[in-house]
């Protein structure tokens, strides 16, 4: 998975934390004047779970996060004017990324996946507007590419709006 370093490249940090029965450790890291990124350990446990990197409006541009609290990034979010359009991720928590999704105005609309951890995509899925599966495609044959349209099924509905090095995904890079 990705990774952008947060602390080591410089800048002026701030440490507090955030609420009142069990206060949640926060680190910001200001550079040149500005909110350059925002580190948060959400469990508790002295490791880095989520991390926030801000553009120059302070709006979000990247977004790392550890799902299951083991000290690796699990999900990368890549955001453009402060809304997510992309978002890898480790499903299977192997260090790899087998997912990918893709958003248009804050929704999934196109979702690619390693099914079989065999680094070549061979899910592919799209979205209407409510999150519902519109089609899929599969890659039975193990080419990394969609079958023959006569594989196609569509799929039933379901959403694709919760968390999920395979070969490259076709289209957007992410």
């Amino acid at each position: 998975m990705p990774h952008e370093e947060c602390v080591s490249g410089g800048g002026d940090i701030r440490t507090y934390s955030v609420g009142t029965d069990r206060p949640i450790p926060v680190r910001d890291v200001t550079r040149s004047g500005r909110l350059f990124c925002r580190e948060v350990d959400a469990n508790f446990d002295g490791r880095v779970d989520l991390t926030r990197f801000f553009d120059e409006q302070g709006r979000t541009r990247l977004v790392e996060d550890d799902y299951d609290f083991d000290g690796r990034v699990d999900v990368v979010a890549t955001y453009q004017n402060g809304q997510v359009v992309s978002d890898i991720l480790d499903t299977n928590f192997d260090g790899r990324t087998d997912t990918w999704r893709f958003y248009s105005e804050g929704r999934v609309v196109r979702q690619e996946r390693d099914a079989n951890n065999d680094r070549l995509v061979d899910m592919w899925e799209e979205f209407d507007a409510q999150g519902n599966v519109t089609r899929t495609l599969t890659d039975a044959n193990g080419d990394g590419r969609p079958d023959e349209p006569a594989t196609e099924t569509p799929a039933p509905a379901s959403s694709p709006n919760a968390p999920s090095d395979a070969g490259a995904p076709q289209g957007d890079a992410a």
